[in-house]
């Protein structure tokens, strides 16, 4: 079926859906919404009957039954909390509910931790915040609401945890993420469990582009919560070695539909979420995206940049079977597609930028996951999940010769459309299963595996010989006096075909010797077929409440990753890879100056050894020389919207290094930026207007010390330059800032609502320079960032 008869299909089905759902919304002769949930116990998973559920400002409230469930009817259209309470439990407030006429507004699940610190006539109160038991050192979620009201982010769930402390991004132009001086590959990432790393779009279209996609492939309001740890987090997780990313899919609501169609700059999108209809106790999430940039980019005036579009479909399915068992499965399908032709290289500054592209990329995730509460002291969950990927890279580059200034004609125009094409297919099979048990208030246990199977094929092709001018001392030339490197096909060519599995395994207890001391100790085994290594990481956090409102926490641990698929693919079968490995050391304060604002503070100090290693710029070839270093402190001020006002303020420093055994001594990692501050604030007027901005300053990247050389050629009517790099991320490029603006409106019309926003991006236009890309043409550098985007929308909601 071609792209067309796929796309008047599937907007056929939303029209179908739409009139279903049309009709169904008008039959509700109720004006007035309702809320109904459940809480539970966070490590246990069981539900905890009797809870009181309080709507402040109302006479509303509830109580929970057996099951955990609780129902609040006849409330007015509005934004409201909840406030939970129950006995031995801390208090919670749940925040930013908002309330349709006719609607059954459906909140997921609410964890409650328990209190056993018993202080006189003080009662400890997390407020709006979460308490995570099992992880005592610093970690921070952002809700689904908080997300879409983000400043600068337009609900790209990446872009939004940039306001995490420790985090670094490009201040715009990608939405990739490092952290505390590592870099994006090496985040765990899981999708309702799964681990799913690629989860962004146009993710390394050009041959020198920084890694990291430039969009999210989970449209706004898609993500429920994303909890954030950025670093020392526990056995129970591996693979990576800097932080841990956990994305919940929101999920469908089991008593009212609603239908959402939404148009802005990039594209459109359509949602349904409401109940099955084909099965009982059953919810259905299904969102569509279609995205082309084509338009937007000629609007800011980068239509150089080639045209990117894409695709993303995503479904998720949750079925209660019973009080005591859930199930849920999940479907991912993204596809994309990127070219940069001639025609957008006439559009680059003096026609230096002369590669051209065509790329193709489809990603797709299954999952299932299936919990099963066992007794009332424990919880069985288990995970099967298909994730596969692919892509298509073809490169070329376009010769033009401009004489006297002139637009150059036809005869001054020469090209190679296909001087590298490379290939790449991964599919992954893997389950996972975990089993959690309460002996009592003192001592906990959690342990499970996982195992997984990979297929890799693999396929680089270069047609002929190619010149690069960009080289260091350590790069192999035929001739030391040449001044640019070649790279030749028999050194680069490469095709294989790679089937390994991978095995963990994990068991950590976590005991509290007295009410006010919590010890987690923990201990991961990893087998991975591909190098035939056996792994043994230790893990050990300990947490101690000073007070109702104040604790430390430390937490040290050993993390190793392992080389990804094209880097095993391309490597010599002879030169064997070992996993990077990271050592941890935290310690923390973490202090509620109310129920709505918390202060922490963090520092920490990394080891690193087994670091891979690229020597050669001409070969494919890796190696396990590197060695390094990470230290920095993160400090965070965060004001929890409960009611109109809300806002952040965080501090980073970082510092990162690395030593390639090469002689050359030890130079700042790429991601190393020491400074970052970020200041954010926002304000809700009533149910219809809210306003947010955001500043963020960081440090500029590391970029190299170089020596420029003129005609390397001998030849003036072939005039080129080149660059030889003398000292390694010796220089940084210019510092970044950027202020962020969002203003949100929603009207409600009866049975239908009208939502708008206008979400600015760097509004005064600071070029925020990411790199400097070197122009062999001219022997100069063309900076490279990202200036002002303006993004609005318009979504109708029925």
């Amino acid at each position: 079926m071609n792209l067309n008869k796929q796309h008047i299909l599937i907007k056929n089905l939303l029209f179908a859906v739409c009139m279903l759902i049309y009709v169904s919304t008008f039959a509700q002769a109720n004006n007035n919404g309702r809320i109904c949930g459940r809480i539970i116990e966070q490590a246990t998973k069981q539900p905890l009957t009797g809870a009181n559920i309080i709507l402040p400002g109302t006479d509303r409230g509830s109580t929970t039954d057996v099951d955990g469930n609780f129902f609040i009817g006849n409330i007015e259209e509005g934004i409201y909390k909840i406030e939970i309470h129950f006995i031995g439990y801390i208090n919670y407030i749940k925040p930013d509910i908002r309330v349709v006429r006719g609607k059954t507004t459906y909140i997921e699940e609410i964890g409650l931790s328990q209190d056993i610190i018993e202080f006189k006539a003080v009662t400890i109160s997390a407020g709006a915040f979460e308490e995570d038991k099992d992880v005592p050192v610093s970690s921070f979620k952002y809700t689904r609401q908080e997300i879409r009201r983000n400043p600068g982010a337009a609900g790209d769930i990446f872009r939004a945890i940039e306001s995490f402390p420790g985090v670094s991004t490009s201040g715009g132009k990608f939405s990739a993420f490092s952290v505390r001086g590592a870099g994006p590959q090496d985040n765990i990432i899981l999708v309702d469990n799964i681990p799913f790393p690629r989860v962004t779009h146009l993710e390394g279209g050009r041959e020198d582009e920084n890694p990291g996609g430039r969009f999210s492939i989970f449209a706004p309001g898609l993500i429920e919560s994303a909890k954030f740890h950025a670093g020392g987090f526990p056995a129970q997780y591996g693979g990576k070695r800097a932080s841990l990313l956990k994305l919940d899919i929101k999920e469908g609501n089991r008593f009212t539909p609603t239908l959402q169609g939404y148009v802005d700059l990039l594209g459109w999108e359509a949602n349904y979420n409401g109940p099955s209809y084909l099965l009982n106790n059953t919810g259905f999430n299904i969102s569509v995206r279609q995205q082309d940039l084509k338009n937007v980019l000629a609007l800011v005036g980068q239509e150089d940049q080639g045209h990117p579009s894409f695709w993303d479909i995503i479904f998720k399915s949750t079925t209660e079977i019973s009080p005591s068992q859930k199930i849920s499965l999940i479907g991912i399908y993204s596809p994309e597609k990127f070219t940069r032709t001639l025609d957008n290289i006439y559009k680059s500054k003096g026609y230096n930028d002369n590669q051209m592209i065509d790329l193709e990329d489809t990603k797709i995730l299954t999952g299932l996951n299936w919990r099963c509460l066992t007794g009332d002291r424990g919880f069985l969950q288990t995970t099967l999940y298909h994730s596969r990927f692919s892509r298509e890279t073809i490169l070329g580059k376009a010769d033009i010769r401009i004489k006297d200034s002139q637009v150059p004609a036809q005869d001054d125009i020469s090209y190679r459309d296909n001087i590298l094409n490379e290939r790449q297919k991964h599919y992954f099979y893997g389950i996972k299963t975990e089993y959690y048990y309460s002996f009592n208030s003192f001592l906990s246990c959690l342990a499970g595996s996982e195992w997984q199977y990979a297929f890799f094929n693999y396929r680089l092709r270069q047609s002929k010989s190619d010149t690069t001018y960009i080289f260091d001392g350590n790069d192999f030339r035929m001739d030391a006096q040449q001044k640019y490197l070649v790279t030749y096909p028999e050194l680069v060519n490469s095709e294989k075909d790679s089937r390994w599995y991978n095995l963990s395994s994990y068991i950590q207890f976590t005991f509290k010797p007295i009410n006010t001391l919590s010890i987690t100790q923990g201990l991961r085994y990893m087998y991975f077929e591909y190098n035939n290594h056996h792994y043994i990481a230790p893990r050990i956090s300990i947490k101690y409440d000073i007070n109702s409102k104040t604790a430390l926490s430390t937490a040290a641990g050993i993390y190793y990753q392992p080389p990804d698929e094209r880097t095993i693919a391309t490597n010599s079968p002879k030169n064997e890879l070992k996993n990077e490995e990271s050592v941890h050391f935290i310690a923390g304060l973490k202090r509620y100056l109310t129920d709505d604002l918390k202060l922490t503070c963090e520092v920490y100090y990394k080891e690193l050894n087994n670091l891979l290693v690229h020597p050669n710029r001409v070969s494919l070839t890796y190696s396990n020389d590197g060695y390094g270093w990470a230290s920095g402190i993160d400090v965070s001020l965060i004001k929890r919207f409960v009611s109109h006002f809300y806002g952040q303020v965080n501090y980073s420093y970082c510092r990162s290094e690395h030593n390639d055994n090469d002689g050359n001594g030890y130079y700042p990692t790429d991601f190393n930026r020491t400074h970052y501050f970020t200041f954010l604030a926002g304000y809700e007027f009533n149910k219809e207007w809210n306003f947010s901005a955001k500043w963020r300053y960081a440090s500029g990247y590391p970029t190299d010390a170089y020596n420029i050389h003129t005609d390397v050629f001998n030849n003036p009517e072939y005039l080129r330059y080149s660059k030889e790099i003398t000292d390694k991320n010796a220089l940084r490029l210019p510092d970044q800032h950027n202020l962020n603006i969002r203003i949100d409106y929603r009207r409600q019309f009866n049975y239908f609502a009208l939502v708008t926003y206008l979400d600015i991006l760097n509004v005064y236009g600071h070029l925020n320079v990411v790199e400097e890309r070197f122009l062999e043409r001219t022997g100069k550098h063309e900076e490279k960032g990202f200036e002002m985007m303006p993004t609005f929308g318009l979504r109708v909601e029925l």
